[in-house]
Parts: structure tokens; C-alpha cells; sequence
């Protein structure tokens, strides 16, 4: 009797699959978490531009500000107001706030200012960048 052994048997093929899904499904997981990983690095970068944006802001209200002004720190959004003039910080899907909450006067002649500026991604609030900076400009010598 003749034996026709040049196919490959069923068991064969079953296990050849297996072992090919098991390893598409370990590449499949490294691909989503290196693209989760940069989803989050390009949320991040954007939120340290934004945050860098907005302590320039401020920091040019602060030195070009005639008299004293308030800021105001409350829902996600801080404002900067004088008699004259007023500065809104806010960002749809970046929530900033402060080391201090509610209302600081300041007088930009007499003071310089210690600010904490704390950006956050209003999706997911552990995703955060924390700028610590100091309001000043030149004082008059009187």
C-alpha cells in the first residue's frame, strides 16, 4: 500500500494558525500602546505650549500694566483686570489653574508675583504640565 504523505494534516495547519495569531496579537499590543504612549506625549506637548502661551500672557500684562490689577482664578480660566484693560486665559480642552484660588491684587511697582500655573487635560486630569514662575518687572527707583 501506497502512503501519500506530501499534504500536512489538519492538526498541522490548526496549530501553525495558532501560534501565528498569538504572535500577531503580541505585535497588535505593542503598536497600540507605543500609539497610545504618543497620543498622550503630543497631548502633553501641546498642553506645555499652551501653558507657555499663557504665562507669557500674563507676564506681559504684569509688565505692562499702569497700576495695580486682580487676578482671578476659578472654572478652569484665569483672568487678569485693571481699570483699564482685561486678560482671559481659558482653553476648551485645557483646564488652567493656580496655586492660590479666588481673587490676588496685585501692584506690579511694589510687588513681583511667585505664580504656579497648573495645565491640565480637561479628559484626563492626571496628564498635566506645572510652571512655577515669577511676575516682575522693573520697579522705579523713587
Amino acid at each position: 500500500m501506497y502512503h501519500n504523505e506530501k499534504g500536512i494534516t489538519l492538526l498541522e495547519v490548526l496549530a501553525t494558525v495558532t501560534i501565528l495569531s498569538i504572535i500577531g496579537m503580541g505585535i497588535w499590543n505593542v503598536f497600540f500602546q507605543g500609539y497610545q504612549f504618543s497620543s498622550k506625549t503630543i497631548k502633553k506637548s501641546q498642553i506645555q505650549q499652551e501653558a507657555n502661551v499663557a504665562i507669557t500672557s500674563m507676564m506681559n500684562f504684569h509688565r505692562g500694566s499702569a497700576n495695580s490689577y486682580q487676578i482671578t482664578v476659578s472654572n478652569c480660566e484665569i483672568k487678569l483686570a485693571n481699570s483699564s484693560d482685561t486678560l482671559v486665559l481659558k482653553n476648551p480642552q485645557i483646564c488652567l489653574k493656580s496655586n492660590f484660588s479666588g481673587n490676588k491684587n496685585v501692584n506690579p511697582d511694589i510687588e513681583n508675583l511667585n505664580f504656579t500655573l497648573i495645565a491640565a487635560d480637561k479628559n484626563d486630569e492626571q496628564n498635566k504640565v506645572t510652571i512655577e514662575t515669577v511676575l516682575s518687572r522693573l520697579k522705579s527707583g523713587d
